[in-house]
């Protein structure tokens, strides 16, 4: 028995093992690998997507931000003339009150001027 080994710690493969079984085996494990590459497709080609959505947002956020900002640079511009105006208005309507006091007070001297003079008369 020196040479012998024990059958039953060995797998032996037999003609008998019918070819149906082997094909079908064949087929799940091709059907699996198709499955997994067409599923890793899909996924990749998600991503891919996924990734062209996201720079398309990112070029449509950049564009409205560079319209917001000439938006904003107007407005401060425009605000900047306001205040300017406003200013200018203020120092107007001061050099008019200025001269709408000395129309009065000259008015009141010619009115006791006036008054002294008919007083004066009578």
């Amino acid at each position: 028995m020196g040479g012998h080994t024990d059958s039953r710690s060995h797998w032996i493969v037999d003609r008998r093992i019918p070819i149906a079984l082997v094909a079908t085996i064949l087929l799940q494990t091709v059907a699996l690998v198709g499955i997994g590459a067409w599923y890793a497709s899909d996924f990749a080609s998600r991503i891919e997507r996924n990734a062209e959505v996201i720079e398309e947002t990112r070029a449509r956020a950049e564009a409205a931000l560079a319209i917001q900002k000439t938006r904003l640079d107007a407005l401060e511009r425009r605000q900047s003339s306001a205040d300017e105006l406003a200013a200018r208005l203020e120092e107007r309507l001061v050099a008019q009150g200025r001269q709408l006091d000395r129309i009065e007070r000259t008015l009141d001297q010619l009115s006791e001027r006036m008054l002294r003079g008919t007083n004066g008369r009578r």
